[in-house]
């Protein structure tokens, strides 16, 4: 305990690189499946093994963006956790799966399409993507580090109250066999989900596919 009376924090301190990409992935987890920006003990330690690892943070945005959306489709009990994208790690280390590599330029596709399909609602969107540089892993980090804040934005200013109301639908067989906290952890989720579907063309997986290739 400090002076104050506080706890000190008795943490190691990571590396600013891996500081800055946990930030990533914490960032990108609420954003799925909303509440506080922390992780449990256990994540904690599973995110700092796997970046201690080397284990690209785009592939684990779009580990847990998979499983999002695996989730609200098998109506699940527990919320969203890092312990979510453990498959897509596991295919990582035995080589069974591999980051994207392309040549600059490769957000021109995506552009394209957002454009064509809305390019009232992707107008700036469309032009933050344009304007990136790079390739491979690093291009969709930075893309898909502009898209978490697209939806952000989208969730500050839908209809929530439809959204919720859909996920109420969608969950109503699991209502009284959870705890209300976990429910309603679970129905934030599931409404944030629902908001992405209305944006597939800026889904993790469409961002890995373009960059891919």
């Amino acid at each position: 305990m400090g002076p104050s009376g506080s706890r000190r924090d008795t943490r190691p301190a990571m590396p600013t690189s891996q500081q800055q990409a946990a930030d990533a992935v914490v960032a990108h987890l609420v954003s799925l499946r909303g509440g506080a920006p922390f992780l449990s003990s256990s994540d904690s330690r599973l995110l700092l093994l796997w970046l201690s690892e080397g284990v690209p943070v785009p592939l684990l945005l779009h580990a847990l963006e998979t499983e999002a959306e695996r989730r609200r489709q098998k109506r699940l009990r527990t919320p969203l956790s890092l312990g979510a994208a453990k498959k897509a790690v596991k295919q990582w280390k035995g080589g069974e799966r591999k980051t994207p590599t392309p040549p600059k330029g490769g957000m021109d596709p995506l552009v394209r399409a957002l454009r064509k399909q809305d390019p009232t609602t992707y107008a700036q969107i469309s032009r933050a993507l344009e304007a990136l540089s790079g390739a491979g892993e690093e291009l969709v980090e930075q893309a898909l580090t502009l898209t978490r804040g697209f939806f952000e934005d989208q969730w500050s200013r839908c209809d929530r109250g439809a959204l919720m109301a859909q996920a109420d639908e969608e969950l109503a067989g699991l209502r009284d066999l959870v705890p209300e906290p976990r429910f309603q952890q679970l129905r934030e989720e599931t409404a944030r989900d629902l908001l992405r579907q209305q944006h597939p063309l800026l889904s993790a997986t469409a961002i890995w596919d373009t960059v891919g290739g």
